[in-house]
């Protein structure tokens, strides 16, 4: 039977999210299918794409598969290539070998492709339909508040809990790096110059735009605040937080310096800025470009995770040889994915 490969429209969203659940295992409620979150995700008009970033794969009207693309623009050796990111990837077991006919599609549409993270089965079949596996993010995470966050961790009060209590207390009591003479100052935009001014990465860097980052302010699924860091009083660098529920997110940190002090510096300045919200518990952060994994340490943050970052480049447009790709929380959907089950990664 033929297959049809088009844009999605609102109106397929019920089977979207239906087709979501099936694939991820999840309840009905789970935050990551609310409708006015993939309405913003998918349809609400975004800078960096023309159209719905959602697409779906149907077979006699039925729909197979889905996925959606984020626009990224990466920023390597003077040149600035546009691409996207693979998310929401998911098809139906019948007919078989939609998801990687989907994929093939969605490749199409623009001159390179990047999957992060993804399942198990996801990262295994990556390299066999033409993804290179180019970087590793490292998931970094600090203990704010061990109390609340003992409070708000769903569960019972299992002497096990305890344990993790008194050890990410003990996490809490470390020393840390200070801010020396860098501030944040929060703003509701961030100035294009700025956000230019800011790149600093020897390797592949993600850029964005004011507009961009005005219609991540907009996603109804995180509270997203946006920061001038200030070197002295010059605007030296820009800091996106995000938060859902008690934790806390480092979304982009960008500074103007490689220097290391500068880095710790400016690191300490957003736990500090992190800390001005009660409800945070705890602050993720990835390691890349101007957050180093030496900053992150030194300034309380532990490692709990890696993730694969994946590249499908056709075009050979970013040839990189061992430089750090420098990809943030706003280059897929880290800054606002919600699992109530495991609220914390500490």
């Amino acid at each position: 039977m033929p297959i049809e490969f088009r844009r999605a429209t609102p109106e397929d969203l019920p089977e979207i999210a239906n087709l979501m659940q099936i694939a991820f295992e999840a309840g009905p409620d789970a935050p990551f299918l609310d409708h006015d979150l993939l309405r913003w995700k998918y349809f609400e008009p975004g800078p960096e794409w023309d159209g719905a970033r959602s697409y779906v794969l149907r077979q006699d009207g039925k729909l197979v598969a889905h996925g959606c693309v984020w626009p990224v623009r990466i920023m390597f050796e003077g040149r600035l290539q546009s691409g996207v990111c693979l998310l929401d990837w998911v098809a139906s077991k019948i007919p078989r070998g939609s998801g990687i006919q989907l994929v093939r599609k969605l490749d199409s549409l623009a001159d390179f492709t990047l999957s992060i993270g993804g399942s198990k089965a996801t990262r295994h079949i990556m390299p066999r339909i033409g993804f290179e596996r180019v970087w590793e993010q490292r998931i970094y995470a600090r203990v704010l508040r061990p109390f609340r966050q003992f409070r708000t961790r769903p569960g019972s009060k299992t002497p096990r809990e305890i344990a993790r209590l008194l050890r990410n207390t003990a996490y809490w009591l470390a020393p840390k790096a200070i801010a020396n003479t860098w501030s944040a100052r929060e703003v509701e935009a961030i100035e294009n110059r700025l956000l230019a001014d800011s790149q600093s990465s020897a390797g592949p860097a993600s850029i964005h735009q004011q507009a961009f980052i005005r219609y991540v302010r907009r996603c109804p699924a995180a509270h997203v605040r946006t920061y001038e860091l200030l070197r002295k009083t010059k605007p030296s660098g820009y800091l996106v937080l995000s938060r859902v529920n008690g934790q806390s997110r480092i979304a982009e940190l960008r500074i103007d310096s490689r220097d290391e002090t500068d880095r710790k510096a400016a690191l300490a300045t957003a736990v500090k800025a992190a800390l001005d919200t009660p409800e945070a518990c705890e602050l993720v952060a990835i390691a890349s470009g101007s957050v180093s994994c030496g900053a992150l340490e030194a300034n309380g943050f532990r490692l709990r995770d890696r993730r694969p970052v994946f590249l499908q480049d056709p075009k050979k447009l970013i040839q990189v040889q061992g430089a750090p790709w420098d990809l943030t929380m706003l280059d897929d959907d880290s800054a606002f994915l919600n699992i109530p089950e495991h609220p914390y990664l500490t």
